[in-house]
């Protein structure tokens, strides 16, 4: 339980964030004591970093 709805947000955002970041998909909701929701988080993993690709010549490699 969290005294204020700014609290539980930012401590599910972080959540969210931390287990995204280790590659899973994160689903959060955030309800207050009434059971009315008051805000969701959907994080996706985070995409792998790629090299960029070599750059194609003009014409192609010959």
């Amino acid at each position: 339980m969290f005294r204020s709805g700014g609290g539980a947000e930012d401590s599910a955002w972080r959540i969210a964030r931390a287990l995204a970041d280790n590659g899973a998909w994160v689903e959060i909701r955030v309800t207050v004591r009434d059971g009315h929701r008051m805000s969701r988080f959907l994080c996706p993993p985070e995409a792998p970093r790629l090299q960029p690709a070599e750059p194609a010549g003009l014409y192609g490699a010959a």
